[in-house]
């Protein structure tokens, strides 16, 4: 991936997604206006771009996990954060953002920015206490509590 440089990575991973999601529509097994995104971690810093392309067909997002900066050099290699600046200002549907407070990997600072560059008029910060790899059941309830709540 960093070799094949992060712009290119991010770009080909949502050509995919929206390639797939074709398929789905087409096939009639999804309804092109009640799409939703749920990306954590890396699903979340690739899903960036994929969610800022849909434009309006994105009915709802989750991105938790994932921030901007990051205190893990092969993290921060595979950064592309003006792309992910970029993509986050182009989100539009309602956005909950889930922060690790104590997350060793991505740093709360960037966590939070990443939160500030959403355009969504609607968007929720859920934080909580605990490690990147740490997720409560309660934590995933409210995940899909957001997005069934808006599809």
């Amino acid at each position: 991936m960093i070799a094949q440089g992060p712009h290119s990575v991010h770009q080909s991973m949502a050509q995919d997604w929206h390639s797939a999601l074709s398929v789905l529509v087409d096939d009639r097994l999804i309804d092109s206006g009640r799409i939703g995104f749920l990306g954590l971690s890396m699903g979340a810093r690739y899903g960036l771009a994929a969610c800022a392309q849909l434009g309006t067909r994105l009915a709802a997002a989750v991105i938790g996990k994932f921030g901007l900066a990051s205190t893990d050099e092969a993290m921060t290699a595979m950064g592309a954060t003006d792309l992910n600046r970029s993509s986050a200002a182009a989100i539009v549907a309602p956005v909950l953002q889930h922060v690790q407070w104590d997350d060793e990997v991505f740093t709360r600072d960037g966590q939070l920015e990443l939160f500030e560059h959403f355009a969504s008029p609607e968007k929720v910060l859920r934080a909580r206490a605990g490690l990147h790899h740490q997720t409560r059941d309660d934590d995933e309830d409210a995940w899909v509590h957001h997005l069934v709540s808006h599809l």
